[in-house]
């Protein structure tokens, strides 16, 4: 694995500023550790959006008016179990 820079930034505002041509996301899955051991992604700077929080980690369901099923949005953050 080649050495990486790491960010950790607090919004989406400034995820997307450090984001580069060769940066990577890591958004709390263990892939992208994976791809870097077995040379696959090797990023000069990775980007972790486990410190985003608002919208990012919720989960938002919406009644529309009439008879219509709610929509749910899930956020990007939303973890599979709390």
């Amino acid at each position: 694995m080649q050495a990486f820079e790491y960010a950790a930034p607090t919004s989406v505002e400034a995820a997307v500023a450090l984001l580069g041509a060769d940066s990577q996301v890591l958004a709390g899955g263990t892939d992208l550790h994976d791809l870097q051991k077995e040379y696959v992604a090797q990023p000069d700077k990775v980007v972790s959006l486990t410190g985003i929080g608002g919208a990012f980690r919720e989960i938002a369901v919406k009644a529309p008016p009439g008879n219509f099923p709610p929509s749910v949005t899930i956020g990007a953050g939303v973890k599979l179990r709390s």
